[in-house]
Order: structure tokens, then sequence, then C-alpha cells
């Protein structure tokens, strides 16, 4: 897996989908946003629908799991595959920010260039949803 940092300032869920899916940044950017016109991530994130539908258009099969309650970063360590994880903001507990999971590795790789955002314990106790993620063939 590839990291790739956001270049935007809500683009986090794009680069996300870049890494484990392997596409550029660029293309996540396109199909997450889906629409003809092109948008700008410096205003808006993605919306939760947008998420939804954008793992089939990068490639992958998608296993979502809600209302997640992780003690520690043992029980991320039982994914098989490589995953997002949605967060809640450490600025602000009503914004989500997506990171990756690298499973081989068994580390966060967070797109945010942002320093606000780089504490591991710290997500692991904010995660709320995961979704795994698998190449498909």
């Amino acid at each position: 897996m590839r990291y790739i940092r956001q270049k935007h300032l809500y683009a986090c869920f794009p680069a996300c989908l870049a890494m484990v899916s392997g596409i550029s940044y660029e293309f996540a950017c396109k199909i997450v946003d889906g629409r003809k016109t092109k948008r700008t991530w410096e205003f808006s994130g993605a919306e939760w629908q947008q998420t939804d539908s954008s793992y089939r258009k990068a490639g992958l099969n998608s296993r979502m799991y809600k209302n997640v309650d992780l003690k520690s970063i043992k029980e991320l360590r039982k994914l098989k595959n490589d995953a997002i994880l949605f967060i809640h903001s450490p600025l602000d507990e009503e914004w989500g920010h997506a990171v990756v999971w690298n499973s081989k590795k068994q580390v966060i790789y967070d797109p945010s260039p942002w320093p606000w955002f780089k504490h591991t314990y710290q997500y692991v106790k904010s995660i709320f949803q995961i979704v795994e993620v698998i190449k498909c063939r």
C-alpha cells in the first residue's frame, strides 16, 4: 500500500480510497464526487451516500461494521484486510475524518497533512465505523 496525503482540506476519504485501492488521488476525488461539474474539496467533504457507492467504482468489495466499540488497537489487528476507519474528529465531534488501517503493517495511515490528527490510540477510541475492503478480481 502506498501512502497518499490529502491535497485538499476535506478530501480525507478520497485519499483513503486511493490508498486502499491503488488508484490515483485525483481519480478517487472524481469517482467519490460523481458529478459532472468539478467540485472543490476545500469547502465540504464526502457524504455517506458517496462513500458507499465509491468502493465498487474503485474496484473494491466492502464490508461495513457500524457502532464499533474498540477497547484497544489489538482488536483492529483481527481484521484480515485493509480498512478505512471513520473516526470522530479530535477538533469537532460532529465531523468525521477517515484514516486507513494497513493490515499487513498493522498501522494506521492518516492522509491529513495537519498535525492535530496524529495520535494512533486516540483514533481507536473514536472509531465509529470500519469498512474492510477487498480488491475485486
